[in-house]
């Protein structure tokens, strides 16, 4: 069984969506703009719109049965349609700026690399799942990346990862798909893949080996649209991005991870992963995690299974003995690729077989195999990218989510909502307390005895939230933050929304317990 790629699907439906009718998204300023270093916070100025009143209207209907209504139907978001005219006011964009070689090597200094002058930026492919990620979401991954990508390769599947039937938003055809193929830069290739897969029994496919499956068409599609092995693949969840400048720095800068041979060389593919410490925020600009996530990931075309050369690096057992799922841990870099050594060479820590090539990385172990070098600082602290995390128009889809993906839980539509996870009720803290009292104000996050210890706390939350990022990466630039949260308009309206829709849905659920006890 061989996932399934399909280049057209009947229109099941398209997703009308409470913005504005949207022909073309410029998505990005011109890059001459990011290469002042004078620009700093000023850079607003830029997204400045015409005063405009947005008014809000919250459903106070059951979460449940707002979590069951027809998409088109959920509540409309002012602050999406914020982000999206600001996209649209945003000048157009140059199709790729000269290479400043002063500039660009301040640029690479910040992230410890050495800079040798080149004539072209390396191309970056990118990918990413896709489902019912909202145009708060997808328009600030456009922001930030507007212009830089060579290919931008989506995948949406007709069910969920837990097996659950959806409907597709992306389909050809459809308004949503169209807005899509303009958001990031005249020269991106941008595609939408459908991943099918109605096998039932011992090849039915869920939770993560789904996505796995799901993911493998993005190698595809980066081999179909001319991918190099000096090109650069990168591999994320929608809401997922590096920012603007570290991607930039990876396209010129001299990164050891990209060379086989050297000081933090890749080892003939050992560790050829680039990932980083990148800043959560839940549900508003204004509601930032003390926690940090280390996707996405990037690396050299080299080491990518369907690129780099398949002669030279041997064939990795995997798990289940799917082709598409991750490799099994005798070829992983923490048993130190035990399955390489022979008699005479057995592993030892921190040693690696000598003068061997290493497995190629397919899209699972892409997101799950260790490997590879990390970027960013905690005590700086250094981010080198962003997670935008639950940022939905409506509570009762954000219920769904959590009932039918993922670690899905039964009574997701009915239990108070910050009883969801911890990522949910750092969201809810950050919408009905605003004193920051359970703050973290030191270290990056509460240290606990154990990962199960952890799993019991409670997220702490960044003291400042939005403006703790912008003293973040030494205030350069106006911090770690991303361009979509530099629109102040967006930000104030988004967490007042948030924190409406929280509310709306506690006085929903409060009123259906109470007539279940009636």
């Amino acid at each position: 069984m061989t996932p399934k790629l399909m280049s057209h699907l009947p229109l099941h439906f398209v997703f009308v969506a409470a913005l504005f009718s949207l022909s073309l998204l410029s998505i990005y300023q011109q890059e001459q703009l990011l290469q002042r270093r004078s620009l700093d916070w000023s850079m607003d100025k830029h997204f400045q719109q015409q005063q405009q009143q947005h008014e809000t209207h919250h459903e106070t209907s059951d979460a449940a049965e707002r979590a069951a209504a027809p998409r088109g139907q959920t509540m409309s978001s002012s602050s999406s349609s914020i982000l999206l005219e600001a996209a649209l006011n945003t000048p157009r964009p140059i199709a790729d700026s000269p290479i400043d070689h002063t500039f660009e090597q301040q640029r690479c200094t910040r992230y410890g690399l050495t800079y040798t002058p080149r004539t072209a930026r390396r191309r970056i492919f990118w990918g990413a799942s896709i489902a019912d990620d909202t145009w708060h979401i997808i328009a600030a991954q456009a922001l930030e990346t507007y212009g830089l990508f060579h290919t931008v390769a989506f995948v949406e599947s007709n069910r969920t990862s837990m097996g659950n039937r959806r409907s597709l938003r992306f389909d050809d055809g459809s308004v949503n798909k169209q807005r899509l193929m303009n958001m990031f830069g005249d020269q991106a290739k941008v595609t939408v893949d459908y991943y099918v897969n109605e096998d039932e029994g011992p090849d039915q496919l869920v939770s993560l080996e789904r996505e796995h499956a799901q993911r493998a068409l993005i190698l595809h599609r980066w081999k179909l649209n001319g991918m190099t092995p000096h090109d650069i693949g990168y591999l994320s969840d929608t809401d997922e991005m590096f920012s603007r400048d570290f991607l930039r720095a990876m396209q010129v800068c001299d990164v050891p991870q990209f060379r086989s041979e050297g000081n933090k060389g890749h080892s003939r593919c050992a560790e050829p992963k680039v990932y980083g410490l990148a800043a959560i925020f839940e549900g508003s600009p204004e509601c930032v995690s003390a926690e940090e996530i280390y996707h996405p990931a990037l690396m050299i075309g080299e080491c990518i299974e369907g690129i780099g050369n398949s002669t030279l690096h041997p064939t990795p057992t995997r798990n289940n003995h799917r082709t598409y799922s991750w490799r099994t841990d005798n070829y992983t870099y923490h048993t130190y690729y035990s399955a390489l050594h022979n008699e005479s060479d057995p592993p030892r820590p921190k040693t690696l077989p000598s003068n061997v090539y290493f497995p190629l990385f397919n899209a699972a172990d892409f997101r799950r195999t260790p490997g590879g070098f990390f970027y960013g600082n905690d005590d700086v602290p250094l981010y080198i990218g962003y997670h935008v995390h639950n940022f939905f128009d409506d509570i009762g889809v954000m219920r769904q989510k959590y009932l039918t993906y993922g670690h899905a839980q039964t009574d997701a539509l009915t239990k108070p909502l910050g009883d969801l996870n911890r990522e949910v009720n750092l969201m809810v803290r950050c919408a009905v307390d605003g004193d920051d009292s359970d703050a973290m104000d030191g270290s990056v996050m509460k240290i606990y005895k154990s990962k199960d210890d952890r799993r019991k706390h409670a997220i702490m939350r960044r003291k400042g939230g939005l403006e703790f990022l912008k003293r973040a990466n030494y205030g350069w630039n106006g911090g770690a933050v991303p361009l979509a949260f530099r629109i102040q308009e967006y930000v104030d309206a988004r967490h007042d929304e948030m924190v409406a829709m929280i509310h709306a849905d506690e006085t929903a659920r409060l009123r259906v317990a109470s007539k279940r006890f009636h």
